[in-house]
């Protein structure tokens, strides 16, 4: 763990995150690969506090990053611009550390199978093309990632244990200390 200070003058600890850090990290774009070697890339789920803090009020992002890839960033999520508005996917390619989030809780570590060197954004894209209208009332975000990671299973990238086992995980962290 590593503390840090915030804006506001109060500590905050880094977890570890899976991606483990490399001292031969090249400085190269995802897109710069083209000789289509495997790479592994590292996809986290992030779990934020809600308004209340309820499990259906949680927000859930996913970070995608690549140790063969250093500037391969990228987040991707849902939200609404306004109350009962229409949902948006919105994606982000800058590196964030996302536990420095006021409203942070917790996070899932869930490392996606070896892809081609180049390919790391077709993974990112797979869940952005996810349907977002015509939804029932009840949907979110949380159903947006887990849909996401479904389908990636459902395309070959993992395996239907992979999605149980990190849709349990979610799941832990969603009811975790929740109020109501």
């Amino acid at each position: 763990m590593t503390m840090t200070t915030s804006m506001l003058g109060q500590a905050l600890t880094r977890p570890r995150l899976q991606v483990p850090r490399s001292k031969s990290n090249r400085s190269v774009k995802a897109s710069d690969h083209s000789d289509g070697l495997p790479t592994t890339v590292y996809l986290t789920i992030f779990v934020f506090r809600g308004k209340p803090d309820t499990h259906y009020n949680r927000h859930v992002i996913i970070y995608f990053t690549s140790l063969d890839a250093p500037d391969f960033h990228e987040t991707i999520l849902v939200q609404r611009p306004y109350h009962n508005g229409p949902w948006q996917v919105i994606r982000m390619t800058a590196e964030k550390f996302w536990p420095e989030e006021k409203r942070y809780l917790s996070h899932v570590n869930a490392k996606v199978g070896r892809i081609q060197q180049g390919q790391e954004t077709g993974l990112v894209d797979i869940i952005a093309d996810m349907p977002i209208t015509n939804r029932e009332a009840d949907w979110n975000c949380q159903n947006f990632v887990l849909e996401g990671l479904q389908e990636l299973v459902n395309q070959g990238y993992e395996a239907q244990e992979w999605y149980d086992s990190v849709e349990d995980e979610l799941m832990t962290q969603l009811v975790s200390d929740t109020v109501g």
